[in-house]
């Protein structure tokens, strides 16, 4: 598939001045993320875990190859559908958002549930999820569209802090292998999204950016250790289901992707 340059324009911070020939929020890599059946189901969810792209649909999940998209494994599940998905990389386990009705642990190889939890006090409607999986001791994040709120929890479902946003929340993504972090990419539900680095300990803002894709709304985020992931989930759109490889970091940071010199050559 074709690659596509997005240009986004960099927010102005203490990390740097505005630049509006940033790299942030930059298209490195997409593919369609339905799954062609009998019918088609759009995504409702994503996550990266074990060197893989997962999507949650109605009633199964999908692995994925992530530079292609190509399906691995189709698993089906019993049990709400989740709107948000993580991947914790020690037991192999998804944990699913279910907006309004809590969290829900299944394992990756059988979709056979192993636990659930009620949502934590203050949710109203969570629609992002995913996992910090160098915290064993509360590696869960939240957010929530209605509540406009971040929450970071145990396995078992304890709150250990939360974090007030002033934008109802669409996608949630931790970066804990970036210099200068960790971060947490926090993204609006609403188009055109637009992506905050926050402090995870404090919630203070490091820098924001827009990005021009998920025209629709976003329907997630995830963090593969180099490149955020974002999910198009709104809508009728033709470009439903999209996922999406995005810069999140660039020289104005103090980070330079491994490949930014190769899209520079390309694009420029």
């Amino acid at each position: 598939m074709k690659k596509t340059l997005v240009i986004a324009t960099f927010v102005a911070t203490a990390w740097g001045t505005a630049d509006a020939t940033s790299y942030l929020g930059s298209v490195v890599n997409s593919w369609d993320g339905k799954y062609q059946g009998p019918v088609t189901y759009s995504p409702y969810a994503i996550g990266y875990g074990d060197g893989y792209i997962w999507l949650g649909y109605e009633k199964f999940f999908t692995q994925r190859i992530a530079s292609t998209g190509s399906i691995l494994d189709v698993v089906g599940f019993s049990g709400p559908t989740g709107d948000a998905l993580g991947f914790q990389n020690s037991t192999k386990y998804l944990y699913f958002a279910c907006s309004y009705k809590g969290i829900y642990c299944r394992e990756s190889s059988s979709g056979s549930n192993v636990a659930s939890f009620a949502l934590p006090p203050g949710a109203t409607y969570l629609m992002a999820l995913d996992f910090d999986n160098d915290n064993a001791a509360a590696p869960l994040w939240l957010g929530d569209l209605h509540a406009w709120r971040l929450w970071n929890l145990t396995t078992t479902g304890s709150v250990v802090r939360s974090i007030r946003t002033s934008y109802g929340v669409g996608g949630v993504a931790y970066d804990g292998d970036t210099a200068g972090g960790p971060f947490i990419f926090a993204g609006t539900r609403n188009p055109p999204p637009r992506i905050y680095a926050l402090d995870p300990g404090s919630g203070s803002i490091r820098y924001s950016f827009s990005i021009e894709v998920c025209t629709r709304g976003l329907g997630g985020l995830s963090w593969d250790g180099t490149y955020l992931w974002a999910l198009d989930d709104i809508g009728a759109s033709p470009l439903r289901g999209t996922v999406y490889q995005i810069i999140a970091h660039e020289p104005n940071t103090g980070v330079v992707p491994a490949s930014l010199g190769r899209i520079k050559a390309l694009y420029q």
